[in-house]
């Protein structure tokens, strides 16, 4: 990635057995991810911010990946007109 995405702390469980925790360390984030058996799909729940979803991004396949947006942050942006 290109991109460092302020100060981000991102805790991964994979299974409900696997859990890891980067702090500013996108790429091993990402490399760390993909070298896990993925399911297919995979299913990636983020809160709206750039940040999180460019690192999305780069997991898994995109043909195999489900993007969704967290509730809490849907429903703050359901109503915003553009």
């Amino acid at each position: 990635m290109s991109h460092v995405f302020g100060e981000m702390c991102i805790g991964i469980r994979i299974h409900e057995q696997v859990t890891e925790a980067f702090f500013l360390d996108n790429q091993t984030l990402i490399n760390w991810v993909n070298s896990q058996p993925l399911a297919k799909p995979i299913t990636c729940i983020g809160d709206g911010q750039d940040g999180i979803w460019n690192i999305i991004s780069e997991i898994g396949e995109s043909t195999t990946r489900r993007e969704i947006l967290d509730w809490f942050h849907l429903k703050e942006n359901i109503y915003v007109g553009g």
